[in-house]
């Protein structure tokens, strides 16, 4: 922690003063000044910070008793491509009728914080509460408080802690931007946790198929048509023709010549031919079959992000 000295009054500070107590002028703190340099500094003389001179805009202002007001700026990282030693800081201000501020004072660190540089998108927020108080033309005292540091990560645990889910549109990834460690979760739509048509489903586990094969139960009621199961045949009509020639005057199908050898189907003797009819009565099998039986996939349209869950 930095150990800050008094605020002293430059020049062209001390004129500002002496004109807002004498002209009763409006008094603004317009801005925040900080610098690296490691020269000493003549304060008085000063116009501006040397060396690598940073501005900060005033985040309130305001009155707190009759003889001090409060100065709060945040302080970041930003724009840094390397560590930056805050030496010192300047306020500068001006009266209700300048067109332009002026540095106003300066305090300096005899033991200066380093800001870290911008890193992978980590940003630094330093929180400065400057009291002052105007007990003379001469002096200014200040109070800086340095306690309320907040760091990028500090906000990406409040904003985005660990297990939060997030979606963008593939244009960046939440590391680089917010930092963190986020795992990503790809090719599953996201769904709320609870029982959905009769099935637990718990946080952090997945649910569901990518493709569906049709059961029994879950066909649509539905018949057949008998399709071509004729049973056919037949014999001559002339029993004088049962076995003597081939072809068209033999019984075919379903219908054969059975019994004796004779050929006269009305010998008292017995021993005349029958036709005979042998059909089973027990035949099983399919009409037709129809479809490969492959299972369909289960994919309702949709507007493609990429999904991410915070995991560090």
């Amino acid at each position: 922690m930095a150990i800050w000295s008094k605020f002293a009054l430059t020049n062209n500070g001390k004129t500002l003063l002496t004109k807002h107590v004498a002209d009763q002028k409006t008094f603004t703190i317009t801005r925040v000044a900080t610098t690296n340099t490691t020269d000493a500094l003549d304060v008085k003389s000063l116009t501006k910070l040397p060396g690598n001179e940073r501005f900060f805009g005033i985040m309130s202002n305001t009155l707190t008793n009759d003889e001090e007001i409060k100065v709060e700026c945040m302080i970041t990282n930003v724009g840094l491509a390397e560590p930056y030693k805050l030496t010192a800081i300047g306020l500068y201000a001006k009266l209700s009728n300048d067109e332009t501020d002026t540095l106003f004072a300066v305090t300096t660190a005899t033991d200066p914080d380093t800001i870290p540089a911008l890193s992978n998108g980590v940003v630094k927020l330093y929180t400065e509460k400057i009291f002052l108080a105007f007990d003379s033309t001469e002096d200014v005292s200040v109070k800086i408080d340095m306690d309320t540091y907040v760091t990028h990560s500090e906000c990406i645990e409040t904003a985005y802690p660990v297990g939060t889910v997030g979606q963008t549109d593939g244009s960046y990834k939440p590391a680089d931007k917010w930092g963190g460690v986020w795992q990503q979760i790809s090719g599953v739509y996201l769904m709320a946790s609870g029982v959905y048509n009769g099935t637990t489903c718990q946080v952090n586990n997945y649910a569901g198929e990518y493709t569906h094969r049709q059961t029994y139960d879950e066909m649509f009621p539905h018949g057949h048509t008998r399709g071509t199961m004729n049973i056919t045949g037949g014999f001559p009509a002339d029993d004088s023709q049962v076995g003597r020639h081939s072809g068209q005057h033999y019984p075919w199908g379903a219908f054969l010549v059975g019994g004796a050898d004779g050929i006269d189907l009305d010998s008292d003797t017995g021993e005349g031919s029958y036709i005979n009819f042998d059909a089973s009565r027990t035949w099983t099998g399919v009409s037709s079959t129809e479809g490969g039986g492959k299972p369909w996939p289960v994919m309702p349209r949709a507007y493609v992000v990429d999904v991410w869950r915070r995991v560090k």
